[in-house]
């Protein structure tokens, strides 16, 4: 049996149900795989593990990781080495990035974010505002200092052009954490507003972006996720004010 820690974490009222949520998604991907999906659980901080067994557990994994990415172990972390986390503060100075377990975490200064993601925003709580950073949001950093805690870093090419491709999109986006994809359907369904959102992008386990149709506006999907389900964090994109911060960092292809 071989096990990962994903860089993934549950976290809040709905933690028991996205692990059930992952163990289905991922049984529905290893279907044709000699493989056995023998546990998904979560450590106290909220990391989830998966443990494989069988004939193509090697070839299981190997999904897993390029799914979730691998969480980072102290003393693992190299200069300008690539991670994905989870947004657990931010500061008007910083954005704090959790990154493993043990208490692992990478900050990112407002003097990198000005640079690569928003040369003219006035502060860092406008970019957050405008890009929709909030909390438990996934980010893939790279990381500049690794000898430090938190390690210094800063946002990986990756995730630059995400907001990037979201911007040219023209299309506004509700953005959601705490709640499965699933929760977020039978919402938008029981709302009477399915026909609002063009499609439900799974950013993590607990979080995603809803791509909301010309006929809808953002404000309506977002009032009725919160009513229907309170522990949600919700915001929205609108292109155009993205498009104003960013600036030349949407030269990106």
């Amino acid at each position: 049996m071989t096990a990962e820690t994903l860089s993934e974490r549950v976290y809040g009222p709905n933690r028991e149900r996205a692990l059930l949520s992952l163990r289905f998604s991922l049984e529905r991907a290893f279907e044709g795989l000699k493989v056995s999906l023998t546990d998904v659980g979560a450590d106290r901080e909220g990391w989830v593990t998966v443990s494989i067994k069988g004939e193509d557990s090697e070839v299981a994994l190997e999904y897993v990781r390029r799914m979730y990415g691998t969480a980072l172990r102290r003393g693992e972390a190299s200069r300008l080495s690539e991670v994905r986390g989870k947004v657990s503060e931010i500061t008007p100075e910083t954005v704090i990035v959790d990154v493993g377990p043990g208490g692992l975490r990478a900050s990112i200064p407002w003097s990198w974010l000005r640079i690569q993601l928003a040369p003219a925003a006035e502060n860092l709580e406008e970019t957050a505002k405008t890009l929709c950073i909030i909390k438990n949001i996934p980010m893939y950093v790279k990381i500049i200092c690794p000898d430090v805690e938190p390690m210094q870093a800063k946002l990986s090419e990756r995730q630059v052009k995400l907001y990037a491709s979201w911007v040219r999109s023209g299309l506004d986006r509700v953005i959601v954490s705490s709640v499965t994809k699933s929760m977020l359907k039978k919402a938008l369904k029981s709302s009477g507003l399915t026909k609002s959102s063009i499609v439900i992008e799974q950013l993590g386990v607990l979080e995603h972006s809803i791509l909301c149709s010309l006929a809808s506006t953002p404000e309506s999907l977002a009032s009725a996720i919160q009513r229907v389900l309170p522990e949600a964090n919700v915001a929205i994109f609108d292109p155009m004010k993205a498009k104003r911060i960013m600036g030349s960092r949407l030269l990106y292809p």
